[in-house]
């Protein structure tokens, strides 16, 4: 049976294009290898969008030197960005299929080296995101380690080419409510307002734009974790949502010059005392089980 179509990419995805000295995204035609590369039995056709895309993968997975990784990773943002119809679903499915983002977030996990300088392989990481979004829906290609890459470098003020990246990222993964309420979750939207009011004209107008895309999606983060709070789930799964519970409250800006940042926070607040949160919390901490799992967890 033929594999399911991915879901809908996007409806106002901005592809993301690298600028850097690295190879061009035009397909490769086998033809141009040299003598020595070149089987001399087989004739030489051009490499169709998959086969690039399945090369490229199988390079990045063997891993290879940092130059090469990189090479390889920029070559692959770059094929995303221009493929489209036919090729571009193809594309879609090949990444997601052989987890190329997971790939490329694992060798990205140091922070000072990754995040807080300028990173040629995060931004390309960032790019094939951006790219991946136009292709097909974004939030099966999202997980806690990727949320936690974009958010901790819009944080990262002294690398603001990451930065840059990371907000095309979320000028398309914006337009997802399921992706807006889960970067929500990792409190995204406070450095947003940060960056939105920054001197670097690109980067605050990229950023206002994002939190205009977030302002669509009805922050639902305290319903969701207060109803979970009052179920009978996992103490994990409760904990998690005291998490994103205390992440929403304290991203909220009550003494904002904005009108809508000041209704939101008592909007929050009279929510909070409705649902007599306190009384509730202290409830669920004086449950020695809860507190035990919890010490398990840390």
């Amino acid at each position: 049976p033929e594999p399911a179509s991915p879901p809908p990419p996007v409806s106002r995805g901005q592809r993301f294009f690298l600028h850097g000295p690295f190879p061009s995204p035009v397909l490769t035609p086998r033809g141009l290898l040299s003598p020595r590369t070149r089987p001399a039995s087989r004739e030489q056709f051009p490499e169709s969008s998959a086969q690039l895309i399945e090369r490229l993968i199988d390079k990045l997975q063997r891993g290879g030197s940092s130059k090469s990784r990189l090479r390889h990773a920029q070559e692959l943002a770059q094929h995303l960005a221009g493929v489209s119809g036919a090729e571009a679903l193809s594309a879609y499915s090949h990444c997601e299929r052989r987890r190329v983002l997971p790939l490329l977030c694992s060798w990205l996990q140091n922070e000072d080296d990754h995040v807080h300088r300028d990173c040629l392989l995060l931004q390309a990481a960032f790019s094939c995101l951006a790219n991946l979004a136009c292709l097909g829906g974004p939030r099966q290609l999202l997980d806690h380690i990727l949320v936690g890459l974009l958010v901790s470098t819009l944080r990262a003020t002294r690398a603001p080419s990451n930065q840059r990246a990371a907000l095309a990222c979320l000028l398309n993964l914006g337009q997802d409510a399921a992706c807006v309420q889960l970067l929500r979750s990792a409190q995204a939207e406070l450095p947003l307002k940060l960056l939105a009011r920054i001197h670097d004209a690109e980067l605050r107008a990229t950023a206002n734009t994002v939190l205009r895309l977030f302002q669509e999606v009805p922050d639902s983060t305290l319903q969701i974790s207060l109803k979970t709070m009052r179920s009978k789930c996992k103490p994990e799964q409760q904990l998690a949502a005291l998490h994103g519970m205390a992440r929403f409250l304290a991203a909220l800006t009550p003494s904002s010059s904005k009108a809508e940042d000041v209704r939101e926070a008592a909007a929050a607040l009279e929510l909070c005392e409705r649902e007599e949160v306190v009384p509730m919390l202290l409830k669920w901490f004086d449950s020695e089980p809860n507190i035990d799992k919890i010490l398990q967890l840390q």
